[in-house]
């Protein structure tokens, strides 16, 4: 399928002697594509022990064709700029996975013995290609040449993972879960930039910026569980001990960017219950954020002639901490939740913004030393009458950003809210209405800060032929409120960034179900969607 947007640019520079101001409208196509077959079998060994061999093989494909139009002019005053930039990229391949599970039940009711196998396989192409020209003030091309240059990229990735859980009930209401996991991942990516010659009217390689990168990452961890109640109250401990060895390499440099380290994640859950459906909760966990495969991509990725986006491979993991006491209720048709929590992060990862010689600004990641979130949510669930049912939450905290962005100390505060509300209308069994809207207010960044937006989306479903067609209509930004607006500073410069994108869209979504298969949910899936790989790196 494909959809047309419209995205705006307003972006206010501060320079050593003038003020920069630019102007760009971006309008183009945007498509996803693919294909896939999924087959599987279950196989009883014994009447408690169940195979499972599952498989998929399929394409994907992703593309967009734009064109940015630019208005740039400076105070004091000079002659306005004018130009335009073409861009293409399409990123696609082929890819298959398989599954193989065993389920084995004991005699003892609840105990019980989980194994699983996935592998998979991808081979993907990625080429872009961006076209640079002058124009004058009705967008006609001024000179006789463009600047082109084009990417191309060939990926090779493969994964492998294995997990062993065991489940065994102790006494009346105790339970201990152990287990072991292993994800073992590698890809390669070769990046070719090529220049073209306007003379010779041929594309020519550039080894400068061509290069080629070996990535690797294979996480172990093992854990153990264990649960039960005393009286009235809850307990739940648990830990886990993870080894990581990632390896980021790239061919033509003698450094490697390595992380070889042991993680421990303990865990410790209280719950008391109290008559009338009432529930307090108190909890701290400690879990990891890895970064995610764009924030690590060293080859960059062009917004435009004055914005290109490159990843930073010598990211580390974000690691956090979190308290946590709450309170639950329980009525015939709603329910009620109220949180108050604490949480620390640590290498938080965040983007900045670098204003280069060339006047090219370089967005980049970097891990700050920390931020910390204080602050209460509340959220309400309840079914008005048989028809009308509302889902609401609402968030407030303090957050504080405390580090170092380019040598300049960072310490930071601000309070902030969002909220989150869901309408759902059934006037019919076959047909349903629904409306959200959501809130995210502002807040500090690392190099500045964020305005807050308020976006609405609807949507209409109707079901056919005992529920075996449905379709779906939705309008997305039905006000056209959406907006994100950016101010950041940093060395030599301070800029505000306005976007906004083609609003309300509307999207009509046909499904047709032609058998009774449904997908597992054991949190072991492959990440795909509609084969769009869930590429780490």
């Amino acid at each position: 399928n494909s959809k047309y947007e419209t995205y705006s640019f307003d972006s206010i520079t501060d320079l050593i002697d003038s003020t920069n101001f630019r102007n760009s409208e971006m309008e183009g196509e945007a498509y996803r594509q693919g294909y896939g077959i999924r087959a599987g079998l279950d196989y009883y060994l014994t009447e408690k022990t169940i195979l499972t061999l599952q498989g998929r093989y399929g394409y994907y494909g992703f593309g967009r064709d734009f064109t940015s139009s630019r208005i740039i002019y400076t105070e004091p005053a000079t002659t306005d700029e004018y130009s335009q930039t073409k861009s293409e990229l399409n990123r696609g391949g082929d890819y298959y996975q398989i599954n193989l599970d065993l389920l084995h039940k004991f005699d003892n009711e609840g105990q019980k013995l989980e194994g699983w196998v996935y592998y998979s396989n991808s081979k993907t192409d990625v080429w872009e290609e961006q076209k640079d020209y002058d124009t004058d003030e009705y967008w006609n091309m001024t000179g006789d040449t463009m600047e082109t240059i084009k990417t191309v990229e060939d990926e090779i990735d493969y994964e492998l993972r294995l997990k062993a859980d065991y489940t065994k009930p102790v006494g009346a209401n105790g339970k201990i879960e152990t287990g072991y996991q292993s994800r073992i991942h590698f890809e390669n990516e070769v990046y070719t930039w090529l220049d073209y010659d306007n003379a010779l009217s041929e594309w020519i390689d550039n080894p400068d910026f061509s290069s080629e990168v070996d990535f690797k990452r294979n996480i172990h961890a093992v854990y153990g569980i264990y649960s039960n109640t005393w009286g009235t109250y809850g307990y739940q401990l648990g830990i886990r001990s993870e080894y990581t060895d990632r390896k980021i390499e790239n061919v033509e440099s003698k450094e490697a960017h390595i992380i070889d380290r042991f993680d421990y994640f303990p865990t410790v859950h209280i719950s008391k219950e109290f008559k009338g459906d009432h529930q307090v909760l108190l909890s701290y966990s400690r879990r990891i954020d890895r970064p995610r495969g764009r924030q690590l991509d060293p080859f960059p990725n062009y917004w435009d002639a004055y914005n290109i986006r490159i990843g930073n491979p010598s990211l580390q993991p974000e690691y956090i901490d979190s308290y946590e006491l709450g309170y639950q209720k329980r009525f015939d048709k709603s329910f009620i939740s109220v949180e108050g929590y604490y949480r620390i992060n640590k290498n938080k990862i965040t983007r900045i913004k670098i204003l280069q010689e060339d006047g090219i600004f370089l967005h980049t990641y970097e891990n700050l030393n920390k931020d910390f979130s204080l602050g209460a949510e509340l959220m309400v669930t309840t079914d008005i009458t048989k028809w009308l049912m509302v889902n609401a939450s609402g968030n407030v905290y303090n957050y504080r950003l405390e580090g170092n962005v380019q040598d300049e100390e960072v310490d930071k505060e601000s309070t902030n809210w969002d909220g989150r509300a869901n309408l759902t209308l059934k006037f019919k069994p076959d047909i349903r209405i629904q409306l959200t809207g959501m809130y995210r207010g502002p807040s500090v960044t690392a190099q500045g800060e964020r305005e807050g937006y308020f976006m609405m989306n609807a949507a209409i479903r109707k079901d056919f032929f005992n529920n075996k067609l449905s379709a779906t209509l939705s309008v997305r930004d039905l006000f056209k409120t959406a907006r994100w607006e950016y101010i950041s500073s940093g060395e030599y410069f301070y800029s505000y960034d306005y976007f906004r994108r083609e609003a309300p869209v509307l999207t009509l979504n046909i499904s047709y179900l032609i058998n009774n298969y449904r997908k597992q949910k054991n949190g072991r899936g492959n990440g795909d969607s509609d084969g769009e790989m869930d590429m780490e790196f």
